[in-house]
This record gives C-alpha cells, structure tokens and sequence, in this order.
C-alpha cells in the first residue's frame, strides 16, 4: 500500500478585501492498478490529435479516481507537456500545460487513462498517480 501525505497552504494579504489563509491537510492511500511512480519521456505529436496515455495499468477503481502528480523535468524553454482526458471516440480534451520545472498535483476521475503530448522536443516526466 502506497501512503502521501499532502500540505497545501495558501495565503495572501493583498489579493481579496481580506487577509485569507488556506491550508488542506490530505492522506492518500492507493489502491488498484494506479499505485504507479514513474518516469517516462513524452513524444512530440501533433499537438492533441494523438498523445500517449501514460504507462501504467487502466484506473480501475470505482469511478475511476485518483490523484495524480506530474512534474515536467525539463529545463528547455518550450518543451511543455500537455495533458488530456478522451471523449467520446477519438476525441480528446485538453486539461492542463505544465511548462518546463512546473508540477501539477490533482484530481483525477472517470477516465481510464491520462494522455500526453509535448509541444515541441522530447521532455522528461515524473509522476505518481495514486488510485482512490
């Protein structure tokens, strides 16, 4: 069994009319097929029309759920990585861009699979995706 512990902490003082502080304390446990951490390298497609789902098993969980985290290792100017969720057929459906030394941390449902591409180069990846 796969445990994260997760601390998000948001604060500003001059964003809103108010002083605002958020903090999201969050245990995850995986489960199912998703208790994948891995590195991968992602190939430039035509932007959209065909990316690679990344290399684990299909979520399989009810409803699919998970949290997922991607950071995009590389440090060349452009090389961003898309992420995509499939419609209906062929179709795919943009959900995030994560420049080069960014991460994203999510959630995630009701898809088997995340897709990739990149928009220019071959950029590397971490993530983790941890089925609920």
């Amino acid at each position: 069994m796969t445990k994260l512990k997760t601390k998000i902490q948001l604060e500003t003082s001059d964003m809103f009319d108010i002083p605002i502080s958020i903090t999201k304390d969050l245990i995850v446990t995986g489960s199912g097929n998703g208790q994948s951490y891995n590195k991968t390298q992602i190939a430039t497609y035509a932007v959209g029309t065909d990316p690679a789902a990344l290399p684990i098993g299909a979520l399989d969980s009810t409803d699919k759920r998970a949290y997922v985290y991607i950071r995009n290792k590389s440090t060349v100017t452009g090389e961003i990585v898309n992420l995509y969720l499939q419609i209906t057929g062929p179709a795919y459906h943009k959900i995030a861009m994560v420049d080069p030394g960014e991460f994203l941390y999510m959630p995630f449902a009701n898809n088997a699979y995340i897709y990739a591409d990149a928009e220019i180069g071959t950029p590397d990846i971490e993530f983790l995706i941890l089925e609920k």
